[in-house]
């Protein structure tokens, strides 16, 4: 076994929307942990919609969510919860309601939005949860506990543009990256996919050269260069691959799974 822990992305690397997994590769992981590995869901999604995915299949795997501002461990323990702060929140809050985005954010582990609209819509699909609407986003977020991430829309051609503008506006200790066509996410740049890995690396007590991470799209990309041995699927995003230590599989061909078998089983 090369690999110790295995941390994988969800959507269009380990699986696909709304949450389906291969039967042959929830068989692979469960004999990788068998065998004694440990094995990580890393997602966008909220913890909680992994943890549902997980148990459709009967996984016992630790679940980094929301980017990385949540780790929750195979036995349900959280090992580490953050997200950004009330005042970054805020920011990033005025700054899509100045371009008159729809605002979508995790208020107390709770789905909101600023309004009802196709983007709203297709988010709450994709990840098949409830969501509240809120037309007074910016009080919710004042009086909420924790914001895990803050996300707006656009439609996919007008992703270049807004990615760039929200990169060069926001403040530096945020990340601005995208995990779907049309998706802008910000997050704590100190909570992201990367450090989680570190964290719960070293909770395990795992040197990062006996991981390895997978991931696909642009908010991978601390996931694949936090020192572990980062892979990238074969038709992920370029910006990834070009970063990646290998770049594996399309996902149509079970690129977890067939990683898996190459290191670890």
């Amino acid at each position: 076994m090369k690999f110790k822990l295995v941390v994988t992305d969800f959507d269009w690397t380990l699986g696909v929307i709304p949450g389906v997994i291969e039967q042959s590769t929830v068989d692979c992981i469960k004999e990788y942990q068998k065998n004694g590995g440990k094995f990580c869901i890393c997602s966008g999604r909220k913890t909680a919609s992994v943890e549902n995915i997980c148990d459709k299949y009967q996984l016992q795997c630790d679940i980094i969510g929301y980017q990385g501002a949540e780790i929750k461990l195979a036995d349900k323990s959280v090992l580490f919860s953050g997200g950004l702060s009330i005042d970054d929140a805020l920011d990033v809050a005025k700054e899509f309601l100045k371009k008159d985005k729809t605002v979508l954010y995790y208020s107390d582990d709770i789905l909101c939005t600023s309004r009802l609209d196709k983007f709203s819509k297709t988010y709450q699909k994709w990840n098949n949860i409830e969501m509240q609407v809120h037309e007074n986003t910016l009080d919710v977020i004042k009086n909420s506990k924790t914001i895990r991430k803050i996300m707006c829309m656009c439609e996919t051609e007008d992703m270049p543009d807004n990615l760039g503008y929200f990169k060069s506006t926001l403040s530096k200790n945020l990340a601005v990256n995208s995990g779907a066509p049309g998706l802008i996410e910000v997050v704590n740049a100190n909570h992201d996919k990367g450090n989680a890995v570190a964290f719960l690396a070293d909770y395990y007590g795992i040197p990062l050269d006996k991981v390895i991470t997978v991931g696909d799209s642009l908010n991978d990309m601390s996931l694949i260069t936090c020192g572990a041995y980062g892979v990238a699927v074969g038709d992920g995003c370029d910006d990834l691959k070009n970063s990646a230590k290998e770049i594996t599989l399309p996902f149509k061909e079970k690129p977890v799974e067939h990683l898996l078998k190459k290191y670890c089983l």
